[in-house]
């Protein structure tokens, strides 16, 4: 800024006064400017729609994922227990890995009490029975089939049967034919059912029946223990052997003669008592070998125990026991 020159005021002559300079004029001052910082503002910029739309998706297919694991799972545990309800191993050990033929194991006692049960209802113990027995019984669950058995007291097996068995209810009751196909060397014996599953004998259901096999008697004369009544004799290769006691024959000598339904005379002896059997009975046992019977033979028969008079040779039947024949 130009300052305009100062005006001096003339001063008489004479001595002169010194003159004092006028003082400066203050220039203005113009008020500072005051200048205020502020930190930069940062700028966020929002993220995009697409982002936040990816992470809904993402946590989408991870709860997928998990329930899909979850899903996965709980069958493998339903599928798991399953195999374990039906006796199935999962997991072979050793042993069973090295011998491919072995079968499976018995089912333990939890697995077969989910199994079935198992009761038989006829015959009970001590009952009479002959070469035709009719087994009746219960069961219920899943027994595939029924192994039956029956044998004389000296453990002489005398039949057997296998029966593939429905899936029934336990009310009803379930019938079996056992049939003795050799004669009995005791009077007494015993029929064995075990039942079957998968192919698996249930060994703790096996249930035990002690029978008696029934005596044919005539009169004071013969008391015969086998062959018993309705009693098998094979066709092809016949067996036949007489067992009991007998009263009172001339010389010890008792006849028989096995023929067909029709009359087919198919064997013929005499049996000799074992000692003098004019005082009281006397045991007698004779095993018979009988040849094959002809093709045409009939599926019924008897056996027939009878004497000869002494006197005009007449026969007199004494005891007819029905056979038949398979």
């Amino acid at each position: 800024m130009v300052m305009p020159p100062a005006q001096t005021t003339p001063q008489p002559m004479g001595n002169p006064v010194p003159v004092q300079p006028a003082p400066p004029t203050p220039l203005p001052v113009e008020p500072a400017v005051k200048i205020e910082f502020k930190p930069p503002t940062p700028v966020v910029s929002p993220a995009p729609a697409v982002v936040k739309s990816d992470n809904k998706f993402q946590i989408i297919i991870i709860l997928l994922l998990l329930i899909l694991i979850s899903l996965v799972f709980g069958f493998a545990v339903i599928f798991y227990y399953q195999l374990q309800k039906d006796s199935l191993p999962l997991i072979k050990n050793d042993e069973q890995s090295q011998d491919p033929q072995q079968t499976s194991p018995t089912p333990s006692t939890s697995s077969v009490d989910a199994t079935g049960a198992f009761s038989v209802e006829l015959p009970r113990d001590n009952d009479l029975v002959n070469g035709e027995i009719k087994v009746h019984f219960k069961y219920s669950g899943q027994i595939d089939a029924l192994k039956v058995s029956i044998y004389d007291e000296n453990d002489v097996l005398l039949g057997s049967s296998d029966q593939q068995l429905d899936e029934v209810s336990s009310e009803n009751l379930k019938q079996i034919n056992l049939d003795i196909e050799k004669s009995p060397t005791a009077t007494s014996g015993s029929i064995k059912l075990i039942p079957v599953y998968r192919n698996s004998e249930l060994a703790n259901l096996t249930k035990e029946v002690n029978v008696r096999f029934l005596t044919l008697e005539a009169g004071d004369r013969i008391k015969l223990y086998s062959p018993i009544l309705r009693q098998i004799i094979s066709k092809t290769k016949p067996e036949l052997q007489l067992s009991g006691e007998m009263h009172n024959f001339f010389e010890g000598l008792m006849n028989y003669r096995l023929v067909s339904s029709a009359g087919t005379l198919l064997k013929q002896g005499y049996i000799q008592a074992s000692e003098d059997n004019y005082a009281d009975f006397v045991v007698f046992q004779e095993q018979l070998t009988i040849d094959p019977f002809p093709a045409n033979t009939s599926d019924n028969g008897r056996l027939e125990l009878y004497e000869v008079s002494m006197q005009d040779g007449s026969e007199k039947v004494l005891l007819s026991v029905p056979l038949r024949f398979k």
